[in-house]
Order: C-alpha cells, then structure tokens, then sequence
C-alpha cells in the first residue's frame, strides 16, 4: 500500500475587528501556496521560475475566482496582515491556499493545509473534489440556525460582502495521471486524491517496467498486478530511452504543460458561483468519472 504522510497544519483566519480591515471591500481572495520543502508563498509571483506550469496554474485559478466575484458584485473582508490569521476554518474567513504535489516528494516534508471546516452552518455551495476543495458561503447570521439571512448593510450599493470563500487547490501531478489512466479505461483506479509517491516508489516501478516491458524478463505476474495503472499510463506513455527514468521524467513535463488541467479546476468552480445564492449545495467527486460532462473530459483525454 502506498503511504504519503501529510500533515495538516497552518489554518489561516481574518479577524473580525473593523480596526484590522482594510477601509475597502477588496475583490481579490487571498492566497498562501504551499510547496513541498519549501516556506508558505503570498502571490504567484513567488513561484520559483522551475516551477512554471504551477505557476500557470495558481495565476489561472486565483484570476478566475476573483473574477467571478466582480462578475456577482461580491467582496470579503481581509485583514491588513496576512501573517496574523489564524483559525480560518472556524471563524469563517477567505482565503485559497494552493498546494504543490509533484508525481514523487519524500516523506518528510510536510505540507500544511487548512481543513474544509466553515463553521456551523453549512455554506451556499460547497465542493470536495481531488483537484480542489471549496467553499462560497454568500452570507449567513450563524446565530440564527432557523434559516438564512443576508450579511447586514453592504459596505457600498454596487457589491454585497461575502461570509467566505475558501478553497484547498491542488496541483497533482500523479492525480493527473490517474484522471488519464480511468478516462482511457483503465481498471482498478483507486477513487479519490491520489497521493505523491516517495522517490524510492517511483525507481522501483521504473525498474519494474524496464525490466518486463523493455527487456522481456519474466516475472511472476502481469505487468498490470504489479504497477498501479496510473503510472503504468504514463510508463506507455514515455518514448523508450536510456535511462528509461528520464524519458518517464520528459513525457511527464510535457504531460503537465496542457492546460485541460486548470480548466477542469475552473470549470468546477463555475458550477459552485453558479449556485443559487440561496440554496445550500454539496457536490462531491470522487473520480474525473463523477464530472460526467462529456463536452469538459473530452479535451482532457492526452492520446499519445
């Protein structure tokens, strides 16, 4: 069984005193990204230069919700000091934290996430997905626990502050490949987030493949008994080379450069602001199979 330990950690919060917002009533959620090793980062900008498809990927996702929410006229209250939140999950405040899983990662490096967590009531709408975790509360008195009420006096006419938005993004790369691994009917994927494997993981099932598929040695079982399916999509999907490793490192840089992955995670934010605002919506994905939108997957299938 395949073991990757995460550790939750760092919740972020706004406090709620008007001395510590900010006069306006921003548009723009704030981020944290979380890369493996690595310290918390507050803007894409930060993104080391390696990292160019993340980087991509956190300017896309960020701009989207932030325009979706001058699309509906809506704000949040943000604290001066992204440094003094804490609690986010509890006391309800927004915030989009992005966080890095490369295909391998070792052990020991933690990456702290906030919980999903929003209170008392449930949200407008709410998401559980592999790919992003979210949450778009438009505005309750959590006091009152017999129905919706809208949050008192907008700070001005044309936008209505929001209770919260927050959401957990996930750039993962191995859950791209299991997307890929199910879309072209592979079996036996594990449902859910798939998890980074440890560097020593991944050389063994390089070593195994080299071994049946491009040297001929027999071996006890099937190939496909012994290699988890969504690396055996992306060992089919590697040109042979020597190392085999570095065509299986090649074909995975090329596979994260397609966008179909972002707008996959763009596309499930658009069906939670599409909500209506006075409903309560929990829609929850196990697998790229429960998306069930022919027109979005499409494109996302990669063919060799």
């Amino acid at each position: 069984m395949l073991r990757f330990f995460l550790f939750l950690a760092s919740v972020v919060a706004v406090d709620t005193n008007a001395a510590e917002d900010v006069p306006s009533c921003p548009d723009a959620v704030p981020i944290q990204i979380m890369i493996p090793g690595d310290k918390i980062r507050l803007s894409a900008a930060e993104i080391p230069a390696s990292l160019t498809h993340f980087r991509a990927f956190v300017e896309a996702v960020s701009k989207h919700i932030d325009a979706r929410m001058v699309e509906n006229k809506l704000c949040i209250n943000r604290a001066k000091d992204m440094e003094s939140m804490r609690d986010a999950g509890w006391k309800k405040r927004s915030l989009l934290q992005f966080v890095h899983w490369p295909l391998f990662m070792n052990n020991g490096y933690s990456v702290p996430v906030m919980t999903t967590i929003g209170g008392q009531t449930p949200p407008n709408c709410r998401i559980s997905s592999p790919w992003i975790d979210l949450i778009v509360d438009r505005g309750v008195d959590s006091s009152d626990f017999s129905g919706w009420k809208p949050i008192p006096i907008p700070r001005n006419q044309h936008q209505q502050p929001v209770e919260q938005i927050r959401a957990i993004v996930r750039w993962n790369e191995r859950q791209l490949l299991a997307d890929q691994a199910v879309l072209t009917g592979a079996k036996n994927v594990p449902s859910g987030k798939t998890m980074p494997l440890s560097p020593r993981e991944l050389d063994y099932f390089i070593h195994e493949y080299e071994r049946s598929e491009l040297l001929g040695k027999a071996a006890a079982k099937p190939i496909a008994e012994r290699i988890p399916p969504d690396l055996l999509w992306l060992f089919r999907h590697s040109r042979h080379g020597n190392p085999f490793s570095d065509a299986v490192h090649n074909a995975m840089s090329k596979i994260t450069g397609k966008e179909d992955y972002t707008k996959l995670v763009l596309a499930l934010i658009d069906r939670c602001f599409a909500s209506p605002a006075s409903d309560r919506v929990y829609m929850r994905y196990n697998g790229i199979a429960d998306v069930a939108d022919p027109i979005l997957l499409k494109p996302y299938i990669i063919v060799r």
